[in-house]
């Protein structure tokens, strides 16, 4: 039972790095488009404005970069908290 709760813990805990990676990706991935092209990425309040390729470059590059973000951070948090019950079941 406890060891049910455990997991759960960090089954949440990973989940929110999982979140935070994206969110943290995207934000870069944002101040990076302005600061080289010199205007923010397209949204759907500005798709009326934007160039049909500008569109998909930011879709195409934002989707591949938080979905590697997220990935990696996954794995990473995933191998953290699977060492720290190794550890706690070892007494390592």
């Amino acid at each position: 039972m406890q060891n049910d709760k455990r997991k759960a813990v960090d089954r949440l805990a990973v989940t929110l790095v999982v979140i935070g990676a994206g969110m943290l990706a995207r934000s870069a991935l944002e101040r990076g488009w302005s600061r080289a092209l010199d205007k923010s990425p397209p949204s759907e309040k500005s798709n009326e404005d934007a160039e049909l390729g500008e569109v998909v470059s930011w879709a195409l590059l934002s989707g591949a970069l938080v979905g590697l973000a997220r990935s990696l951070a996954r794995r990473g948090a995933s191998s953290g908290f699977a060492r720290k019950r190794v550890k706690r079941v070892t007494g390592g």
